[in-house]
């Protein structure tokens, strides 16, 4: 479940880091980890969308289920009717 106010804070998260990454970058110009900033401006989005985490899981699901390396690895089934963008729920369907 998706604490409120989780994906507003973000907002203000990434703003942050670009600020000091930036500031970092002026000061020191071999620190340059301006990639990350825009990583976490395309990824962090997504990582808060819990519908796109339960098709996530599924695909790691059915990648395990087929590697014969990784038996005992076991995802639970994402179950829909009880999942939402901010609640995922697993369980056996």
């Amino acid at each position: 479940m998706q604490h409120d106010g989780l994906r507003e804070a973000c907002v203000l998260d990434i703003r942050t880091v670009d600020a000091l990454v930036t500031l970092g970058h002026r000061l020191w110009p071999d620190f340059d980890y301006r990639w990350l900033v825009e990583e976490m401006k395309r990824n962090l989005p997504l990582e808060l969308d819990f519908t796109q985490e339960g098709r996530n899981a599924e695909r790691c699901g059915d990648f395990l289920e087929k590697d014969p390396a990784t038996p005992q690895v076991v995802v639970p089934d994402v179950l829909w009717e009880m999942s939402s963008p901010q609640v995922l729920a697993f369980g056996t369907a």
